[in-house]
């Protein structure tokens, strides 16, 4: 008797393995779900950043040194963008309106430029110095504002004080700029003085005695 055997051809092979193959695995919901919430929290992520860097604004800042009393001109100035709090400083459209002013102090390069550091009264004559002077309450009248003229009295704050005489200290000064100190309350004033009386109005100021009489009719024009 004769056994046959039979071999399973290489179509039936291949026909068998692929009848054994795994289904194709669809992703869960859950999984498309979380990828499709990636993509869009990194688009928004990049777009906060985004954001965050263009929250800018552009201010006035000083490129070169301006001493006091001398005007700006517009060389003096430059642009700066910067992030946070700019509150106070001269936003970048107001520049132009900076040029032609008087600065109070010397401008730094590189500090950022507040109304107060400048002023609209004229830089001094020649025969003038400016002096800075502190202000008592009450010994100014609160109208006090750049342009007026004044006269600067020696007057002590404690009448019995006898190191300062009391005395006009200068007959005629222009004032050109009024400051407040936000944090101590204190007035202080910037006055163009005859070069004669500088002394005695700085001796004046340094002893806390300084009184000023505006002069009514005497603003400058």
């Amino acid at each position: 008797m004769t056994t046959t055997q039979t071999h399973p051809s290489a179509a039936s092979v291949i026909r068998g393995e692929s009848a054994l193959r795994l289904p194709a695995r669809r992703p869960r919901r859950s999984q498309t779900l979380l990828a499709a919430a990636l993509v869009i929290g990194g688009a928004g992520l990049s777009a906060g950043w985004v954001a965050r860097a263009d929250d800018t604004r552009a201010v006035v800042s000083v490129s070169r040194r301006v001493p006091a009393g001398q005007r700006v001109v517009a060389a003096d100035l430059t642009v700066l963008h910067l992030g946070g709090d700019t509150a106070g400083f001269v936003p970048a459209d107001r520049a132009d309106s900076m040029v032609g002013r008087t600065a109070v102090g010397d401008l730094v390069p590189g500090s950022l430029l507040t109304t107060n550091m400048v002023s609209d009264a004229s830089v001094p004559e020649d025969v003038e110095t400016l002096v800075g002077v502190a202000l008592r309450p009450g010994a100014f009248p609160t109208e006090l504002v750049a342009g007026m003229r004044v006269r600067v009295l020696v007057t002590p704050a404690d009448e019995r004080s006898t190191t300062v005489p009391h005395l006009v200290a200068s007959e005629r000064a222009r004032v050109v700029s009024v400051v407040t100190d936000q944090q101590s309350g204190a007035t202080v004033a910037t006055l163009a003085v005859p070069s004669d009386d500088a002394d005695a109005v700085a001796r004046a100021s340094a002893a806390n005695a300084v009184s000023l009489v505006v002069l009514i009719g005497e603003a400058e024009s």
